[in-house]
């Protein structure tokens, strides 16, 4: 064979195999809009906490399962968490770095005060085969590590929240899990933040409630978005502003099932009405006085679809049931450390 043309064979074999090794790295990325993929198996009194991909294989964290699939779902493997000290296994929503998975574990009560008591909250770390490696303490989650994410130098955990406490807080960590700093969070929450991903720009937060949202939340933590999207159970950024986001169900045999869609965030976003309420009771819609009998008026001309009560946290509770009466529609609150200024 002439020496040219098998040097361009060769060249030509070796181009295919790099973009074929190429496509398969990426795989992830190439999903289209409404791609569905399904959960490999059922776990009985558990649920989906949270999911990572390194954009061919996808990583599912269940209460006390940790499985790895490929992009159709089809499983791989599947190993139960890894025990530590606390009474209760509770993994929590992953984060993928350097080839490693960092699972955040609950192993005390979560949405509950330790009173005391120590903290059994980890950050366990696992190969991409699913072989646990070492576990780090992080007792500063007193109400349950949950969620966790990562910037490109720092871990941001976060976690259970008692319903009647108000705001919610992000841990910043060090690469060595040591504390940097406490993020303060001014929106409430039924059961704090449950998932947590970051996409370069926003941090975005899945929680429980009456409606399920996503916070969409600046990488300064000064300002927050809301998304009418279920994240609460798993979500991982795309390129081209797309989120993988996680949703459960039950099929006609009554098998609960879980799936992950690609969706657009942007598309999400709500329409908000932004209402304060001042510790003498005056009441701003949108930066203008007003009436609270005129506030449901001025929410539906508006044609707003979210309402944020902005509030001080020593409000008294009365004050704010009293306005909700007012309210049409869906409403969320934001408490400050601080009167609120009108």
């Amino acid at each position: 064979m002439n020496k040219h043309l098998f040097r361009l064979l060769a060249v030509t074999a070796l181009a295919i195999c790099v973009n074929i090794s190429f496509a398969a790295e990426n795989a992830l990325a190439c999903l289209t809009s409404g791609s569905c993929i399904i959960s490999p198996a059922e776990y009985p009194k558990e649920h989906l906490q949270g999911i990572e991909s390194c954009n061919r294989y996808i990583y599912w964290v269940f209460s006390k399962h940790l499985v790895k699939t490929d992009l159709s779902g089809q499983l791989i493997r599947q190993i139960p968490l890894h025990k530590e000290a606390g009474k209760r296994i509770h993994g929590g929503s992953p984060v993928l770095v350097e080839r490693k998975l960092y699972v955040p574990y609950c192993g005390s009560g979560f949405n509950a005060a330790l009173n005391g008591k120590p903290s059994h909250n980890y950050v366990q770390v696992y190969d991409l085969d699913l072989n646990y490696i070492k576990s780090y303490p992080v007792p500063e989650l007193e109400y349950g590590a949950g969620a966790m994410s990562f910037d490109g130098k720092s871990f941001f955990i976060t976690g259970g929240r008692p319903a009647d406490l108000p705001g919610n807080e992000i841990f910043e960590y060090s690469r060595d899990f040591k504390l940097l700093k406490k993020h303060k969070l001014a929106f409430n929450t039924f059961k704090g933040i449950q998932t947590l991903a970051f996409d370069g720009k926003y941090f975005y937060a899945g929680c429980y409630g009456g409606e399920y949202w996503t916070y969409r939340i600046s990488s300064d933590f000064k300002r927050v978005d809301y998304l009418d999207l279920s994240g609460c159970i798993g979500l991982k950024p795309l390129p081209d502003k797309r989120m993988l986001a996680g949703k459960s169900g039950v099929d006609s045999t009554g098998r609960v099932y879980t799936t992950l869609a690609v969706v657009k965030p942007e598309q999400y976003l709500m329409r908000i009405a932004v209402v304060q309420l001042g510790a003498d009771g005056g009441i701003f819609c949108n930066g203008k006085p007003v009436a609270a009998n005129r506030l449901r008026n001025m929410i539906l001309n508006g044609k707003y679809n979210l309402t944020v009560v902005r509030c001080a946290e020593n409000t008294p509770l009365k004050k704010v049931v009293d306005l909700q009466q007012f309210i049409p529609g869906k409403f969320i609150l934001e408490f400050s450390d601080q009167e609120v200024d009108l």
